[in-house]
């Protein structure tokens, strides 16, 4: 008999999460209240499934407010997901409150794009007191990807100390002013930022102390600049505002280059792009 402890890891190796909120979703009602304006809806839920089996996940809201109608959850209140939509409703004899909200989506809910909401098919009938009826006049439903920069290693000793890259800002979707720079760096001197895909598991030594975090087999750019007076070099890096590249990994370490044509490098760093 296998031990639930031995397949535990391996199942949840394969589940994978990922975090939506509703970007700029509008209610408003119109044949019961045709001059009362727009209120948002606004929330978050986390979407698990089985790798490969996107379309098979769960859906569970973590934070949740509708309009007219707040952040009340009972048990009578039912949330349906599926790619297309998601329903939310309660019976409207439950303490005179009732619910029928459909928040459709048009193209379905994806792992990698946003998903605007779909104006003619979604639709709300709130009762609180009062019954509103409405549509939705505009938003979308978004992943949620935390930006992050992770360094790894140590920089190599030259004649201002060790070399150190950093990072000014963080990877945010759309942050024109992100940029990486490398400090205590000779003044003056040529300096180049590797960017790849990855790092190596065994650093390379290129000359005494100073070591190859990243991989060069995984090599997409190479950005030379030069080191300031202060013994200060900067890579502007702005990101664009394309949501395909949320999620996005990548690695930098920057290398001086000496008087003696050897390379001093600098820590590394792994980025991840989020919103």
């Amino acid at each position: 008999m296998v031990s639930l402890g031995l397949l535990c890891p391996a199942l949840a190796a394969q589940m994978k999460q990922i975090t939506y909120k509703l970007d700029d979703v509008w209610l408003k009602p119109d044949i019961s209240h045709p001059r009362e304006a727009a209120r948002q809806m606004t929330g978050t839920f986390v979407w698990t499934y089985t790798e490969g089996k996107f379309e098979s996940g769960i859906g569970k809201f973590t934070s949740l407010f509708i309009p007219w109608w707040g952040t009340r959850t009972t048990p009578a209140l039912k949330i349906v997901f599926d790619l297309k939509a998601v329903e939310f409703s309660m019976l409207g004899n439950y303490h005179g409150l009732g619910l029928d909200v459909k928040l459709a989506l048009a193209p379905k809910l994806s792992p990698k794009s946003p998903s605007p909401v779909d104006k003619v098919a979604s639709k709300f009938t709130i009762e609180i007191g009062i019954s509103r009826k409405g549509h939705f006049t505009k938003g979308r439903v978004i992943q949620v990807w935390k930006s992050g920069v992770v360094s790894t290693g140590t920089g190599c000793t030259g004649v201002g100390g060790a070399v150190t890259q950093a990072n000014s800002g963080m990877p945010t979707l759309g942050n024109q002013g992100f940029a990486l720079t490398a400090t205590n760096a000779p003044k003056q001197s040529p300096a180049l930022l590797l960017l790849t895909a990855g790092q190596l598991k065994t650093p390379i030594p290129l000359n005494g102390s100073c070591l190859l975090y990243v991989d060069p087999l995984k090599l997409a750019l190479v950005l030379p600049t030069q080191v300031n007076t202060a013994g200060t070099a900067k890579w502007p890096l702005p990101i664009p505002t394309t949501s395909s590249l949320l999620g996005v990994r990548f690695d930098t370490q920057a290398l001086v280059v000496t008087t003696a044509l050897k390379f001093l490098t600098s820590n590394a760093l792994n980025c991840t792009i989020g919103n």
